[in-house]
């Protein structure tokens, strides 16, 4: 008995002669320009930078709505603790395990600063920007965490350490 496959010719595809249709080819070409250009006009300042939140605020003039100068601290039972650089007040303290969105981005920030030889006295500073944006900025890396988008649970420990909820 032999093979259902054996002796039979295989209807199907040649792959060794595979052509991609010509208005494909000239579509995938168009795309590839209008991208080029596109990237082109934001380097020369023609179209705004919208992703680059930074670059977006300061192309619309948005200025800082409410600001505040932040230290950060871990204690000895893993809390964080959170101190206004200005008065020396305590803000909040995060116990552990709680508000892990807030402890994950302080703790990041300072590690990368810590990493850059940067010291945990010199303040970070959170804002909220006049369009509702909400970052922290640490002016001795030149890094800044944009904190909208993560979800209101997630923010509203931030907005609360610039006391607005």
């Amino acid at each position: 008995m032999t093979h259902p496959h054996q002796g039979a010719h295989h209807l199907g595809h040649n792959h060794d002669d595979l052509q991609v249709p010509r208005e494909v080819l000239i579509a995938i070409g168009i795309m590839l320009a209008v991208i080029v250009m596109m990237a082109g006009a934001v380097r020369l300042g023609w179209i705004a930078p919208s992703g680059n939140p930074e670059l977006s605020r300061s192309a619309g003039n948005i200025a800082p709505a409410v600001e505040r100068q932040l230290l950060f601290a871990d204690t000895q039972d893993g809390s964080v603790l959170i101190t206004d650089a200005q008065t020396q007040n305590e803000v909040i303290t995060v116990p552990y395990g709680e508000s892990g969105f807030l402890r994950a981005i302080v703790r990041g920030m300072a590690k990368q600063r810590l990493a850059a030889g940067g010291t945990a006295d010199q303040p970070f500073i959170l804002t909220r920007w006049e369009n509702g944006a909400l970052s922290l900025r640490d002016p001795i890396t030149g890094r800044s965490r944009e904190l909208i988008g993560f979800g209101d649970n997630q923010t509203a420990s931030f907005e609360r350490i610039l006391g607005e909820k």
